[in-house]
This record gives C-alpha cells, structure tokens and sequence, in this order.
C-alpha cells in the first residue's frame, strides 16, 4: 500500500462525492487536490448520520425543527417584555372615558407608583385588580427547559451538561464524566478510530492500532483512578512504569 506521509483536513464543501449505486463505486473530486479523481483509500470519509451509508448529513439538519422551535420560544419570551406585556396590575374605572383619559391614567399612575413601594390612593370609581401570571409562566421557563432537553437528545448529551434540569442523578463527576464518554463521544471516537485504522494502516503494519486516548477524560475521582491502576498492575495488564507514564509522571 502507499506510504501516509500526512494529513489535510477538507471540509465537506470542498469535495466532491461521486457514487455510482448500481457498480457500488466511490470516488471523489477536489479541485485544488487532485484534478482527476482521488480513490477511497487516499480519502479520510467520517460517516454518522446518513440516510444512504454514504452521503453524511448534518447533525443540524436533523434537528432544524429543533432547533427552530427553540429559536421561537426564546424570541417569544424576549417580546413578551419587550412589548411591555409584563404587566402587574389592571386599574380598573367603573364608567366609560375617552381613549385620551386612559393614558392620561396610565400616565399619572406610573408616574405617581411605578417602581416604589408602599400605599396606592385611588379614585373612587376605580378599582385595582393584580395580575397573578408568574415569572415562570412570563419567561416561558418550562418550554425553555424542554427546549434544552429536546436539543441534547440530538446530541446524546445529559442536559446537565447544557445548564437543564434532569431527572437522572450522579453520585460524582466522575460518573457524569463517564455518561458524556460512553454516550456522546464514543460514536465519534469509534468512527474515527474504525476509518483511521481501514485507511492509513497498510497489510505490514496489522500490529498497530489507532486509539484516540480518553484518560484525560476519565481523570476525575482519584480514589477510582488508583484502584482502577492497582488492578491493573496487579493483573499483569500494565507495569508500574506504564502506569506512570499514563498519568504523567515519567
């Protein structure tokens, strides 16, 4: 096979995607690499989500309802106050008046009680009735929080992870730690890993293995780390000068 003497990132613009279904032939096209074709084995292709194996379709895309639901709730609870619909009270006047002596009402009670406190005095041919709607209800809090909820589903993300709420407890970062790993990032690291290894490994080199390295991640409790190590060593899997090396200390 051919010698990797390295690596150009491209992004998906850049190239081209040329396949032929009934031959099940792929090839692909970049203009400023190539200007014939290049074959699969010189191309690095990252597949998730693909509706044919083949074409990868973004993440985004699946989720634009989502996302523009999401999008919706927030402006919606920005116009609620913007628009001056963050009301407290109704002064209700028990006969009809004119539309100029309303505000001319409104302008005096504002005036008289907007932003202080104590005893309101009316006339009496008025009434004044507070609203009960909550801060919750006005900033739309309970759609925001299933906004959040809805968005990490898409990305296999706790929604702790994105300031929500969550039913699910931990009784330490570690196992939070664990869950982004194990559910979020593990399908990309095994995508990675699995096109990495088919491609830039050739026939003579079957004793090699691209991992992407994850301990970094998993350095969170101390007490699990030296047991986790201590097995290790006492299983013969690693040798204490392997350990070290691993956590970083020669």
């Amino acid at each position: 096979g051919n010698t990797v003497t390295g690596l150009r990132y491209l992004e998906r613009g850049d190239v081209t995607i040329n396949y032929d279904k009934e031959k099940n032939t792929l090839w692909y096209q970049c203009s400023f690499i190539c200007k014939k074709y290049i074959l699969p084995k010189d191309m690095l292709h990252f597949v998730l989500n693909s509706y044919d194996g083949i074409n990868g379709v973004s993440l985004l895309s699946y989720a634009k309802r989502t996302l523009a639901i999401t999008n919706a709730s927030e402006n919606s609870a920005k116009n609620f106050f913007d628009n001056g619909m963050n009301v407290n009270g109704i002064l209700k006047v028990m006969t009809p008046i004119s539309q100029k002596q309303k505000e001319e009402i409104r302008q005096s009670w504002n005036q008289a009680y907007s932003g202080q406190g104590g005893l309101a005095v009316i006339n009496g041919n008025m009434e004044y009735q507070q609203l009960t709607l909550s801060p919750e209800d006005a900033q739309l809090l309970s759609s925001r929080q299933f906004n959040i909820a809805d968005i990490a589903r898409f990305f296999n993300l706790n929604p702790l992870l994105l300031g929500g709420e969550s039913g699910a407890t931990y009784s330490s970062l570690e196992m939070l730690q664990n869950a982004f790993l194990i559910h979020t990032l593990q399908p990309y690291i095994s995508m990675i890993e699995a096109e990495m290894n088919r491609k830039l490994l050739g026939q003579d080199e079957q004793n090699l293995e691209v991992i992407l390295e994850t301990n970094d991640l998993l350095r969170i409790d101390k007490s699990s780390q030296a047991n986790y190590y201590k097995t290790m060593v006492d299983t013969g899997v690693l040798s204490r000068n392997e350990v070290r090396k691993e956590i970083g200390y020669g």
